[in-house]
């Protein structure tokens, strides 16, 4: 399997998890409830999700920890890792171009959910 594929099979796994948890198929918490910052979220089968509530709306999944990782997995780091897009954001604007194809962890960051009550969201 070539580290793209790998990637790829992350992604979906990372997916699967935050639909299984917005659908009640396993439960959620809600450990941090604060404005402006990462909110954790822990889930029943052991993953942890870090969203970034930008004054009570979601934002984007900013990092995640599989149950079996200790550490968690930056996404916002990531997207900056990437040199051609860090160099767009931060250009004039009327010096840029199209902007940069997203990295393949854009679906993960830009997940959101269907049931708002359960993750106790803009509330």
């Amino acid at each position: 399997m070539t580290d793209r594929e790998d990637l790829s099979s992350q992604v979906d796994e990372v997916l699967r998890a935050l639909h299984r948890a917005d659908a009640g198929v396993v439960s959620l918490e809600r450990l941090t409830d604060r404005s402006c910052s990462n909110n954790e979220y822990l889930t029943g089968d052991g993953w942890r999700f870090w969203v970034f509530d930008d004054v009570l709306e979601w934002d984007y999944v900013a990092a995640f920890a599989a149950p079996d990782d200790k550490d968690e997995t930056d996404l916002w780091s990531f997207l900056h890792q990437e040199g051609p897009y860090l160099e767009w954001v931060y250009s004039e604007e009327e010096d840029r171009g199209p902007e940069p194809e997203p990295d393949q962890w854009e679906p993960v960051r830009a997940w959101k959910p269907a049931n708002r009550n359960l993750w106790r969201w803009g509330y």
